[in-house]
């Protein structure tokens, strides 16, 4: 397998695995740490916990925003 292609799975088994969204920080990219990235998609409450789906704005160094792939937030009601 090339390190490209290496590359490409790995940034997108990130964004297939959910991160954390906070009122402070919402949802931070998980590949380049962007924070408060847009919210695409949004969920209604369900047994506590808000999901989210956001998209990378940093195409300029961010490959999950060049490959327009949608990240999943969680939130919990605690």
């Amino acid at each position: 397998m090339s390190t490209a292609v290496a590359k490409i799975l790995a940034a997108k088994a990130k964004a297939d695995e959910s991160v954390d969204f906070t009122p402070m920080d919402g949802a931070v990219c998980p590949e380049c740490g962007t924070k408060k990235m847009p919210v695409v998609t949004s969920r209604k409450w369900k047994n506590g916990t808000r999901i989210r789906y956001h998209h990378c704005p940093n195409k300029q160094k961010c490959l999950l925003a060049i490959m327009d792939t949608s990240i999943k937030s969680v939130q919990e009601n605690r």
